[in-house]
């Protein structure tokens, strides 16, 4: 199975603000941003993706975390186009306090779909003692 090279374009909720952070092999949102957070990854060309690995932060951790593809994207890049972009599903994160935060969560997701634009939308962290800014991350 090859890796996927992309770029990342980053759209967060309606104050037009970039409030998630893309590294290079992780991602993290500012601190006290607003929920949902949205990223767009775009891969160098259209491909079949086939299963997704998410790997999660053991304490900035979100509740939930959804999965769409698409084709395209418009010239001009609107923030909270559903229309173009085709739902794959979602995964739930469990919220670690039975490892006292310790463990990090490995999240796999098989998907069989074609597109050149991956979206993932964060759901509202986990509050626990560790993540005082209320963030997510996950690599």
């Amino acid at each position: 199975m090859a890796r996927m090279c992309f770029r990342t374009l980053v759209q967060s909720p309606a104050s037009g603000d970039s409030v998630l952070r893309p590294r290079k092999t992780d991602v993290l949102a500012f601190r006290f941003c607003q929920f949902p957070q949205e990223i767009v990854l775009q891969m160098v060309e259209r491909c079949r993706v086939r299963k997704l690995q998410l790997l999660v932060h053991q304490y900035m951790i979100s509740s939930k975390i959804e999965f769409y593809i698409s084709e395209s994207l418009p010239e001009y890049f609107v923030p909270y186009q559903a229309e173009r972009f085709r739902r794959l599903g979602y995964v739930s994160l469990c919220d670690n306090e039975k490892t006292g935060c310790k463990a990090r969560e490995l999240k796999s997701v098989y998907v069989d779909a074609v597109g050149q634009f991956l979206k993932l939308i964060f759901h509202q962290n986990h509050i626990n003692k560790y993540n005082i800014y209320n963030q997510v991350r996950a690599a």
